[in-house]
């Protein structure tokens, strides 16, 4: 016996090849026009991109592109397999975005003029199902005018037009979602951070059933060499093939964002960071989470704590080991003598004989670490941290994991963060305990950016030395590596090799993410 949910299904089909027969094409044709002509395909065409914009309205206006030769040859070309790999921010989701809506509501589509179909399906595709509706599923409606729109089931990830075109907004972390069906367009976005199967093994068998005109896929994004090397070697294979149906494309930011955030970006991200993300370049980094860190360039001698200067105590909560970070926001002039020539002149820019090529000032200086490797717990850390640091006479700031620590201390003194404050308002007293740690923890990928950023930034400075006598922290940042496999988590078993490493690094790593997001909370009349 036929099911409801069976005939509500043929119900739909056939309103969907009537409702085809029906659909306006003189205004899709019209429309479409217009979408493609946003993006201008010669210099000469940029007041009429604008004109296109403004006659599309809504989202549209403000929308059209400034003329860029890879961007106009990648939207423009009409090979099967293309490869783009571009820098963050310089146009390449946007033009795919047009694209995709193009296509959805073009009604001269080969599908339907020359193989009888009545349906389209276009697949969008992100690393994971949260990103991609993030970046695509508002934007996409917005872009197809409400006439054009037959339904919007979001339970299913779909956006249906009058045309009977289907688009699947997708995460492929779950790649299955994408089959069991005819794929007809294909658009794989931060391809690089997706495992190279989502294509071969799930995607690609859709783009080729027979009855069909062959599928066509995109793949783009930037060209992270360390967790997408499926990604730079399929550009490189389209890149040297005579096929005119494999075609490559190229750009950075560089002469897209202006001369001013190009600046900004420079001071303020990872040199390897930079050259895959902006310069849209090849960098490879091995392994190692904390790439920018080279020990003969940042781990030195001779730092010491400077008195009234706030001192930050960082903490990561672990039962082995037990963990904590003291580090301070410092100038070359707070080592210098009275008998040195700039002393007391105001000018800080003479460096200290151990003082790596490069490095800024103020810096940050790593100058003490606590590391009990066994049955630890957050009054043991404190205890060592007052024994230590006892004496000072300034503010002490507060920085690290948000949670408390699940496995920490138990819970019938108050959380671990209750402990800490308890403890350490006890000793330096009420006014000079602040508190830092955020409502959440950071994501990790952003701080493991911030850690290398205070290491080396694009335009080669160094922000950041570790004293050498925080040897964990050193042998931290020397090891800890990214889990194979994944988009750039950190490796951390819970036991065996490698179980010791990355909490003291987490540690550090939270001071450096609060103060990447918020500028403002630098050394500014005493305040770190």
């Amino acid at each position: 016996m036929t099911s409801r949910a069976q005939l509500l299904k043929r119900l739909e089909a056939i309103e969907s090849s009537q409702a085809a027969d029906s659909i306006d094409r003189d205004r899709l044709r019209e429309t479409v026009r217009l979408m493609r002509a946003t993006v201008p395909p010669t210099a000469s065409d940029q007041d009429a991109a604008q004109a296109a914009a403004e006659s599309l309205g809504g989202w549209w206006e403000g929308q059209a592109q400034r003329f860029h030769d890879r961007q106009c040859a990648a939207f423009y070309s009409p090979a099967m397999f293309r490869a783009i790999e571009a820098g963050r921010r310089s146009g390449k989701s946007h033009g795919r975005k047009v694209e995709i809506v193009a296509k959805a509501l073009d009604p001269d589509w080969i599908g339907y003029t020359e193989h009888g179909l009545t349906f389209r399906n276009i697949i969008v595709g992100g690393p994971t199902q949260d990103q991609t509706m993030k970046l695509y599923w508002r934007d996409l409606l917005r872009m197809i005018p409400d006439w054009a729109i037959r339904a919007v089931r979001k339970s299913e990830y779909q956006i249906e037009t009058v045309t009977g075109a289907v688009i699947f907004v997708l995460g492929m972390d779950k790649p299955q979602r994408a089959e069991g069906f005819p794929v007809h367009d294909a658009y794989l976005d931060e391809y690089a951070d997706m495992k190279k199967e989502v294509w071969s093994e799930h995607l690609e068998p859709g783009l080729e059933t027979p009855g069909h005109p062959p599928g066509t896929v995109c793949f783009f994004g930037t060209p992270d060499m360390k967790s997408g090397e499926h990604f730079v070697e399929l550009a490189d294979s389209y890149a040297d093939s005579d096929d005119p149906e494999e075609q490559h494309f190229r750009w950075s930011s560089v002469g897209i964002l202006s001369e001013a955030r190009i600046e900004r970006l420079k001071r303020t991200m990872p040199k390897s960071q930079y050259t895959v993300q902006i310069l849209a370049g090849r960098a490879t980094t091995g392994n190692r989470a904390y790439f920018e860190f080279d020990k003969p360039s940042h781990s030195v001698p001779n730092l010491g704590v400077v008195p009234g200067v706030p001192l930050a105590f960082a903490f990561d909560f672990n039962v082995e080991p037990g963990v904590a970070v003291v580090m301070q926001r410092q100038t070359f002039e707070h080592y210098w003598s009275e008998s040195h020539p700039g002393f007391g002149s105001g000018v800080s820019r003479i460096a200290p004989d151990w003082a790596p090529e490069g490095l800024m000032s103020p810096f940050w200086a790593v100058i003490g670490e606590v590391y009990i490797p066994e049955e630890s717990n957050t009054p043991a850390v404190c205890r060592k941290l007052i024994a230590d640091y006892g004496g000072f006479d300034g503010k002490i700031y507060l920085y690290g994991d948000s949670t408390g620590g699940a496995r920490g201390t138990a819970k019938v003194d108050g959380s671990d963060w209750d402990i800490i404050e308890s403890m350490m308002v006890r000793h330096f007293g009420r006014s000079a305990v602040h508190n830092r740690v955020p409502a959440s923890n950071p994501p990790e990928r952003s701080r493991v950016n911030a850690v290398n950023s205070v290491f080396r930034t694009a335009d080669d400075r160094i922000h950041c030395v570790v004293s050498k006598r925080c040897r964990y922290l050193v042998r931290d940042l020397e090891r800890v590596t990214i889990k194979q496999g994944s988009a750039g988590e950190l490796h951390k078993p819970s036991k065996g090799p490698g179980s010791e490493l990355s909490h003291i690094s987490d540690a550090a790593g939270y001071v450096w993410a609060a103060h990447a997001e918020q500028k403002s909370k630098r050394l500014v009349g005493g305040r770190l």
